[in-house]
């Protein structure tokens, strides 16, 4: 799961926008409890695995300088949502997923990192 965020924030009590890049690659499962009726085709999901996240600064001053660091570390994504069938081995769908990262700083000395992310995705699959 690759995924992108950008967002205001406060660092170091400085104005900052900070742009979010992440890779979660892990075993994963995807079940459809539910065969039949207004249920069917809903899916749940979840995924853990080995989390790389790549963090950039733009601070709105100039007392500090622009900077970028990555994390590497531990991630995990569960979700839900559902899909429609468009032919005869074809569906799409949408869902919601949550996904959590955690990791230590490749660049600073002893820092960490988390990342908490609500996604809304669009799902394509062949059966």
């Amino acid at each position: 799961l690759l995924s992108y965020s950008n967002t205001d924030a406060e660092l170091n009590h400085l104005d900052a926008e900070v742009s979010t890049l992440g890779l979660l690659i892990g075993p994963g499962v995807t079940l459809f409890p539910v065969k039949g009726g207004a249920l069917d085709n809903i899916f749940v999901t979840a995924t853990v695995g080995f989390n790389l996240d790549y963090f950039s600064y733009d601070f709105d001053s100039s007392l500090l300088d622009d900077d970028a660091n990555t994390a590497l570390g531990f991630g995990a994504l569960v979700g839900f949502g559902k899909e429609w069938w468009i032919a005869n081995t074809w569906s799409l769908g949408v869902g919601l997923n949550y996904k959590f990262s955690y990791g230590g700083d490749s660049d600073i000395d002893d820092a960490s990192w988390s990342t908490n992310s609500v996604q809304l995705v669009v799902t394509i699959s062949h059966n």
